[in-house]
């Protein structure tokens, strides 16, 4: 929740192997307004998300967020000194602000109306991408692994991705094995959150930088204890997660325990329960060569520290030194999402997502006449 990432991206519909490639690519922060009324949001959704769903505060950030979503695209477009005509369709994942698939019945919420981005645009949208893999029974997520396959795969070594926002997400890309993606637990949410807890200054930033703050602290082991018996990091794939779990709530429930230790040290303990969880589920699938990372804890020196001091054996390099970007890749999957939904390809979720049969991802909305 700390800003929009806008990409342009290249495919030609000729090749269908073909792989996508980045054009210009922004992160555009969210102004303080908006942000005051997501946290607002999320509070409210986290309380009761079905009594949320549908007022008009929640009517009001959708149509906000699509406001800011088509102004990055034309500023994105002007960055980039190209026109709307230039462009085929834009992918607009949406901002989640509740992600609970295993309600009844499943829950997803994304805001930020792609019919209002086509409005505004002019251009054709594709959006709503989780819904028709929750009907076919699937969790909705994640979604990423479809890309990191199609950019990544080698028969030739094995290795996993990792995606460290503000959930982690690993996708699992060995020769001989079936391509699996799913949530470990926790990346950034924990660490910004309980960070921002303790900067509240105007100029402060919303999250630890290159995981000083984090550095500065030691690691409380009774409290990462407590941490690691959460039922979610014993539960096989396909499985996926959200801030609503591991966010705020989390910190609250605990905040008895952690009220006993100096704040840096629940900063570095958060920051080991997530490189825990992570590499632990690696080896249970019997471990990699490489794992790549991309997403903003990618620049979490502390985070990849403890992760490179947990398999020492495994090479840990980022998106970027294999010629993709570290920051803006969940931006490229949705642009080749809208691809392949306009091209009705139908995506092979099943073993990410436990869903059905394979679906189409996303549904179209063009521009109103008039």
């Amino acid at each position: 929740m700390d800003g929009i990432d806008a990409a342009l991206v290249r495919i030609d519909p000729t090749q269908p192997h073909a792989l996508p490639t980045m054009g210009a690519a922004k992160t555009f922060p969210f102004t303080a307004e908006l942000t005051d009324a997501l946290i607002s949001a999320k509070r409210a959704v986290e309380d009761n998300p079905s009594q949320w769903i549908g007022t008009a505060s929640c009517q009001a950030l959708d149509q906000a967020l699509a406001n800011a979503f088509a102004e990055a695209v034309a500023a994105l477009l002007a960055h980039a000194q190209m026109t709307p005509d230039q462009i085929t369709a834009i992918g607009s994942h949406g901002q989640t602000l509740s992600h609970r698939p295993d309600d009844d019945p499943p829950i997803s919420l994304q805001l930020g109306d792609p019919r209002l981005i086509a409005d505004r645009t002019g251009l054709t949208v594709v959006g709503r991408f989780r819904q028709a893999d929750l009907d076919a029974g699937g969790q909705g997520a994640p979604l990423a692994p479809l890309l990191h396959q199609r950019l990544f795969f080698s028969n030739q070594a094995s290795c996993a991705v990792l995606n460290l926002g503000g959930i982690a997400n690993l996708t699992w890309l060995k020769a001989k094995d079936p391509l699996l993606g799913f949530d470990t637990g926790p990346a950034n949410a924990l660490m910004d959150a309980w960070y921002q807890r303790h900067h509240t200054t105007p100029k402060a930033p919303r999250f630890d930088r290159d995981g000083q703050w984090a550095a500065s602290g030691t690691v409380n082991g009774s409290l990462l204890t407590a941490w690691l018996a959460d039922p979610f990091f014993q539960r096989p794939p396909p499985k996926s997660t959200s801030i609503e779990v591991f966010g705020e709530a989390f910190l609250d429930q605990h905040a008895k325990a952690m009220a006993q230790c100096r704040p840096q040290d629940v900063q570095a303990t958060l920051v080991q329960l997530t490189a825990i969880t992570i590499t632990q589920a690696i080896q249970r699938l019997g471990g990699v060569e490489r794992v790549i990372v991309c997403g903003g804890g990618a620049h979490n020196q502390t985070l990849m520290h403890c992760l490179e001091k947990a398999l020492p054996q495994t090479r840990w390099v980022t998106a970027h030194t294999m010629g993709h970007s570290t920051d803006h890749l969940e931006a490229m999957l949705f642009a080749w999402l809208a691809q392949q939904r306009l091209a009705e390809v139908a995506q092979p979720t099943p073993s990410i997502t436990g869903a059905r049969h394979a679906v189409l991802l996303g549904d179209v909305f063009t521009p109103s006449q008039g």
